[in-house]
């Protein structure tokens, strides 16, 4: 009779791992090895159906197979992609599973099938071995000679246009010929490489494009850290994918940030804008988890909107369709964004405009482009009339910015031309029409707050070179060549055309405060600079994704807590001003007073977060619209005005009191009269003349001495 074996061992998908692991099986006592020669996009467990009945009592271990049918009792998974990626590989998996130990070949064949050639250099592999184990693994995929020569010619025709993601398009599935030689020529960029029917993304984008196709069917990834995410099967034209992708990973992204006083009581159109307080998809709710994280707990109430009725903020997003634009035309030239969001977060009297902008075009990735982007993009009605007046030509305005839906057609147009003499500190057109049946009022400036993020790894090697360690930073060094002048500079303090900063100390002063360099580095450095209408970071174009996602969420709550409070801080600055100028003001002094306290209590946030780049960056901001001067100020205000109110109010006390008392003065003699009058009637009671003698005596002298004491009264009353 022959002996059962312990263990059953179902191959999964064919690479090194899979044929090191069949070596490692094959022959060792106890164990049967099933191999149907499954490749990556048909290993799937009910390949093994009849085995599955055969085995039924046994220990069975599937080795990376989609698990498409119902698991046996005894069925025991070993896989370390999709769901399972972070576990040890599958080789160490099943050694484990053996009690044996791997070799160095195995350890190779480990590390290479978990985490690549970075995995593999972790090791201290030698070159010629990572070539050894790269070469037999995509032979063992099925690549051939024929298939690594199309690979080379394939990429002579990458796309390397844009910054950081090189684009290869294969003639066939099998990528990894392609890849190996990007991750030697382009190391620390992301790679997309596609046929007709497939597509793959490799490095710090890979994480982004698993979240985004989560629901997809045909989606695979695998690896550690970033490691690698596709679609084993297309559904969408490739470019159309392309696009998104390049969205994950944009040129720059610019948002901007209007703050704005409700004049007047009013609810958004619910048909155009949608109140939201929930994650609507998985990024979403990675994106909130990791903020919460972030900030403190007590600081959420006025970070994010509770669903409530009484919520201290209510966020609403615009319905788009898809598609959309922002459009700025400055002279003949104009830059095209994607519109990614228009939202609306409204507060306590005020509320903030946010349109979140994309730019995935690589005719605008140059530094001067983003200039004129932020400069131009983010006015919201003319400094200066001449600026509109008899076709003068525009310095601070762009000619037209616009919204246009998906098929090019204009759904807000500002052109400016409509602004009149009386139509000062007015919004544009196109916020006001935004806004809809909101009445709106800009606060603190004519321009929207710019946070923009710009990967550019030239323009951060120019400022590396021009600050070397020790030393300041030097103009001169820093303008050498053929480059965008002073573009740190204007940058931060979002100058379309010449810095406006002459003075060369007084220009190095500036950068220096307003720079924030803790994440300098020579391969993802980020530079973060600040100004009293911007936040900007720039960085290398291989820097980590997630820098990005920072800078969209936590930086920019950051920077619109601290606009509101400089916006509330103004409107609250403006109603003392009206207060002291009304007659009636006891009642409304105490009502703006509470109104302080509701704002101190909501807004009024020195520490919201213990970590130390975010305490850092959000004192910089605080401290660069000096917040806290301007809060101190403003107290002052309100308790020079509350007790001027007081004093005026007790003055008014004491008038009233010296007039009652003068009254009682002039009426004791006709008292004293009318008393004496009255006297007659105690000899009806019964008293003797004698007696109504010495009683009509008793108040003469009583009236005669109160009168001094009554005057004396009226004296201190006066004082």
């Amino acid at each position: 009779m022959k002996t059962n074996p312990h263990r059953v061992f179902l191959l999964g998908g064919y690479d090194l791992e899979m044929l090191t692991i069949k070596q490692m099986l094959e022959g060792r006592e106890g164990c049967i090895v099933v191999d149907k020669h499954l490749q990556w996009d048909n290993a799937r467990l009910s390949a093994y159906q009849d085995e599955l009945s055969e085995f039924a009592d046994y220990n069975i271990y599937g080795i990376e197979l989609q698990e498409d049918i119902p698991l046996p009792l005894k069925y025991h998974r070993i896989d370390h992609h999709n769901d399972w990626a972070g576990k040890p590989s599958s080789i160490e998996q099943v050694a484990e599973v053996l009690g044996v130990e791997l070799n160095r070949f195995q350890q190779l064949v480990a590390a290479n099938d978990k985490g690549y050639i970075p995995a593999l250099k972790d090791l201290g592999a030698s070159a010629k071995e990572i070539d050894n184990i790269r070469r037999r693994d995509r032979a063992t995929q099925g690549v051939t000679d024929e298939d690594e020569k199309e690979a080379l010619k394939e990429l002579e025709h990458a796309d390397v246009a844009y910054p950081g993601l090189i684009i290869v398009k294969s003639s066939s599935n099998k990528f990894s010929p392609i890849v190996d030689r990007l991750s030697t020529q382009y190391p620390y960029h992301s790679y997309l490489v596609y046929s007709d029917t497939s597509l793959c993304v490799y490095g710090d984008i890979a994480p982004s494009f698993r979240i985004h196709f989560c629901s997809h069917k045909n989606l695979y990834y695998g690896g550690v850290g970033n490691g690698y995410s596709g679609l084993s099967k297309l559904d969408a034209l490739p470019t159309d994918i392309i696009k998104i992708v390049k969205k994950m990973k944009p040129i720059s992204k610019h948002i901007f940030l209007f703050p704005f006083e409700i004049t007047k009581d009013g609810d958004l159109d619910e048909k155009v804008w949608m109140r939201e307080f929930q994650p609507q998809s998985e990024a979403d709710k990675i994106a909130l988890f990791n903020e919460k994280q972030y900030f403190y707990p007590h600081v959420h109430n006025i970070l994010y909107d509770n669903g409530t009725e009484n919520s201290p903020i209510k966020h609403y997003k615009r319905k788009l369709a898809g598609g959309e634009k922002y459009a700025v035309t400055v002279d003949t030239q104009t830059f095209v964004l994607d519109v990614e969001a228009i939202n609306v977060n409204l507060y306590d009297g005020l509320g903030v405009l946010s349109f979140h902008l994309l730019n995935t075009d690589i005719r605008q990735k140059d530094p001067d482009s983003i200039l004129k982007i932020n400069q131009y993009g983010r006015r919201v009605m003319p400094p200066f009339y001449a600026e509109i007046k008899d076709n003068h030509p525009r310095a601070e305005l762009a000619e037209k910015i616009e919204i246009l839906d998906n098929e090019g057609k204009s759904i807000f147009l500002e052109d400016f031309s409509h602004f009149t003499y009386d139509d000062t500190w007015k919004a544009g057109n196109f916020i006001t029409s935004i806004l809809g049946p909101l009445d709106i009022a800009p606060v603190i400036d004519d321009r929207m707050f710019v946070l923009c993020y710009y990967e550019n790894s030239k323009e951060m090697n120019r400022i590396a070179d021009a600050k070397p360690l020790s030393q300041s930073f030097s103009r001169s060094k820093y303008n050498e060549g053929d480059v965008c002048e002073d573009f740190w500079y204007k940058y931060v303090f979002v100058d379309g055309g010449d810095a406006t900063c002459n003075g060369d100390d007084m220009y190095c002063d500036l950068l220096r405060k307003q720079t924030y360099s803790r994440w300098e580095h020579p391969i993802w450095g980020t530079e973060y600079g600040v100004s009293r209408y911007s936040l900007v970071a720039l960085t290398t174009e291989t820097a980590p994704h997630f820098l990005l996602d920072y800078f969209e969420t936590i930086y920019t709550r950051m920077a619109e807590l601290v606009l509101c409070q400089r916006t509330a801080i103004v409107l609250f600055s403006k109603k003392v001003r009206q207060l002291s100028e009304q007659s009636d003001q006891y009642e409304d002094s105490f009502q703006l007073s509470n109104q302080y306290l509701h704002f101190v209590n909501r807004f009024w946030y020195k520490d919201i977060t213990s970590q130390d780049q975010g305490v850092e960056l959000y004192t910089l901001l605080r401290s660069t619209l000096n917040i806290d001067n301007h809060e101190a100020t403003l107290r002052e205000q309100i308790i020079q005005l509350h007790n001027k109110i007081s004093e005026k109010s007790n003055n008014m006390i004491e008038d009233r009191s010296y007039k009652l008392n003068l009254m009682a003065g002039l009426i004791i003699p006709f008292t004293i009269f009318a008393s004496l009058a009255g006297l007659g009637q105690l000899y009806k009671c019964g008293f003797s003349g004698k007696e109504v003698m010495g009683i009509a005596l008793a108040v003469i002298v009583l009236g005669i001495l109160g009168i001094p004491v009554l005057f004396r009264l009226l004296k201190l009353n006066k004082k």
